[in-house]
């Protein structure tokens, strides 16, 4: 029976770090580098933490685009590639970090130039959260200075 009421405070404990006012998931510092008047493709990058529960990202639309498709960036054998991935696994209270040299949203297609200072919407769909809306800003350089990307 202790060894219950040990159990019950730990999960109370667990509830209790997520208020009810906060989102279960977060999507945090989403940004994309400029392009080139003559470039149709871009990448989006930013940061979910879901304090919840599992979840995995499935898709994302934005309507500055034709296209947006999950994808991870990598060089094995020192040849840069770029890999469609079906959906990217959220780990419950851990951040993932969509970065360069790791995973993105690459969108083609784009229906206009990304400036510097530029904002737009990005519609980012869940397994089990659902649909999620953030803004993406155009930036030079990854704005938040964190690492890049997964190895």
């Amino acid at each position: 029976m202790k060894s219950l009421a040990v159990l019950a405070l730990c999960v109370i404990g667990q509830v209790e770090n997520v208020r009810a006012d906060q989102p279960a998931l977060t999507i945090s510092g989403a940004w994309a580098r400029p392009t080139a008047a003559n470039v149709s493709s871009g990448s989006v990058y930013l940061t979910i933490t879901d304090l919840s529960a599992d979840d995995r990202l499935l898709a994302a639309t934005t309507p500055i685009a034709a296209g947006a498709g999950l994808h991870r960036d990598g060089a094995p054998l020192g040849i840069a590639k770029r890999q469609d991935v079906p959906g990217i696994d959220v780990e419950h209270g851990i951040p993932l970090v969509l970065a360069p040299n790791g995973y993105c949203i690459v969108l083609t297609g784009l229906t206009k130039r990304l400036q510097q200072g530029d904002e737009f919407p990005i519609m980012l769909v869940f397994q089990n959260a659902g649909k999620i809306e953030a803004t993406v800003t155009v930036h030079s350089s990854n704005p938040s200075g964190e690492a890049t990307g997964v190895q």
